[in-house]
């Protein structure tokens, strides 16, 4: 029996012990008569014993469906409530995951930011390192050229000297040579000289004699 077929049938029944009621109260304000109205009254059946009895498989009917419901709405509280629990631990579920996904991407990011922070002192130390060797050899490179810059200067006032020094002996050579020279004709006006003097000498030496003679 469903339960708008129980509640119409309650309802019947409600109505028909209204009726049943206000014929009882009709009954009662009649004035007393004879014996014989009496046991006609007292031999008729008594409706309330026989409409309890007829409710009493409603009443239970009824009770069972106010139990029934009563078990229904314990059972729907306990679903909510389990649900609401199981709610409750998805959201703690997923609020838990929430904050290790969170710790995680936050040490990931951290984790990344100390990769590049590593690549990057590595990549500076490299740079520095290329730095420090360009340096040194950019060093080694000016040192080579100035050494070679004094070897050439060193070399070229060797060279200026040695030609200073054989220009020098060239001179020597050279005034030695117009010595001799001046020597070589000197000696040779000399000799002339000598000569001539002898020629006159030998002249005037005639020239006495020539007188001597005469």
């Amino acid at each position: 029996m469903t339960h708008s077929k129980l509640f119409a049938r309650i309802n019947r029944m409600k109505k028909r012990k209204d009726r049943i009621k206000e014929a009882s109260r009709t009954r009662s304000k009649r004035p007393k008569g004879s014996t014989a109205g009496k046991q006609i009254h007292h031999s008729e059946p008594d409706p309330w014993k026989e409409l309890r009895i007829k409710l009493q498989p409603i009443n239970k009917a009824y009770r069972n469906f106010k139990e029934k419901r009563r078990i229904a709405k314990q059972k729907d509280e306990r679903r909510r409530l389990k649900n609401q629990e199981e709610q409750r631990l998805r959201e703690e579920e997923a609020y838990r995951l929430k904050q290790v996904e969170e710790k995680r991407i936050k040490k990931e990011k951290k984790l990344k930011e100390q990769r590049v922070k590593r690549l990057k002192e590595v990549e500076d130390l490299k740079l520095k390192e290329k730095k420090i060797k360009q340096d040194q050899e950019d060093k080694l490179k000016q040192a080579r050229i100035y050494k070679e810059r004094v070897l050439r200067a060193e070399k070229e006032r060797l060279d200026q000297l040695e030609r200073v020094r054989k220009l020098r002996e060239e001179e020597k050579e050279l005034k030695k040579i117009r010595t001799l020279k001046v020597l070589s004709n000197l000696k040779d006006e000399k000799e002339l000289r000598d000569l001539q003097k002898l020629k006159d000498e030998g002249k005037l030496r005639s020239k006495k004699e020539e007188k001597i003679l005469n």
